[in-house]
């Protein structure tokens, strides 16, 4: 079951590392801000929220 697992997570790692090489160096700039943009805006409504 753990090999499985493991084997699953390579597989996705690898399907990422392949859909990254497929776009534009720019476009990948892009997509990262996004990623990190999303992740920033949950910290700060996270931390607004009233106790």
């Amino acid at each position: 079951m753990k090999d499985t697992l493991q084997n699953r997570t390579r597989d996705t790692e690898e399907l990422i590392n392949d859909v990254l090489k497929k776009i534009k160096p720019e476009t990948k700039v892009r997509v990262l801000d996004i990623i990190t943009g999303l992740s920033l805006a949950e910290c700060n409504k996270i931390e607004k929220q009233p106790a």
